[in-house]
């Protein structure tokens, strides 16, 4: 059985078994700042498949499960009903080829059943994530009745991370994000890419971090 995900034995493991990222001016600066800003986001953990909002079960949320190493999982998980209200008020509807994005149905969804999704909100998909954080259903079954589009909306920046239902799914999803791309960076730059920005403008541009209160 998955263990929950640890983000200060992430952070602990990344600072001081993996040289790799040392190799990134100000890593063990950027990470202790991410370990006070999840420690004050940390009272909002919530129990896996356990969600309640204003008090009571919301069944209407997505969850991205993301594995890591040591058999540790983290649920980020969306309220879809928050997601379909930024989506309608923020962006254009477009029509989504039904063949195309049957490779992005997560299965999974649509074992909770067809009575679990709210068919008045919106098809969502998130680029970054290629995932449909809702519609799976409705695009699984128009695909199977020959239907070629379906109405809905396609995410292209960070907005979904405010979809998160706490503040420390939020924290962690970013903390990740910041791992990755200082992975993404160094790996260019071992293989000798030419790079356009330099460590601290990158940081500033690209991490998270820059841009929270710590």
């Amino acid at each position: 059985m998955a263990k929950q995900f640890n983000p200060f034995q992430h952070i602990q493991k990344l600072t001081s078994d993996d040289d790799y990222f040392l190799m990134f001016p100000n890593f063990l600066e950027l990470m202790e700042k991410w370990k006070g800003i999840i420690q004050r986001a940390s009272t909002q953990t919530v129990p896996l498949h356990n969600i309640l909002l204003n008090g009571k079960p919301h069944n209407e949320t997505y969850e991205i499960r993301k594995e890591f190493y040591d058999n540790q999982e983290i649920a980020y998980i969306f309220d879809v009903i928050k997601a379909g209200e930024w989506v309608q008020e923020h962006l254009e509807a477009e029509q989504l080829n039904v063949s195309e994005y049957q490779k992005f149905i997560f299965k999974d969804e649509l074992k909770r059943g067809k009575e679990k999704e709210n068919k008045k909100s919106p098809i969502i998909f998130v680029q970054y994530e290629q995932q449909l954080i809702n519609g799976n259903h409705r695009m699984t079954e128009a695909y199977e009745k020959g239907v070629k589009f379906q109405e809905g909306f396609v995410v292209l920046n960070n907005i979904y991370i405010d979809w998160m239902i706490t503040d420390y799914m939020k924290r962690v999803y970013q903390l990740n994000q910041d791992i990755d791309n200082i992975h993404l960076y160094l790996n260019k730059k071992e293989q000798g890419h030419q790079l356009q920005w330099d460590e601290e403008e990158f940081t500033n541009r690209f991490l998270h971090i820059s841009k929270l209160d710590y």
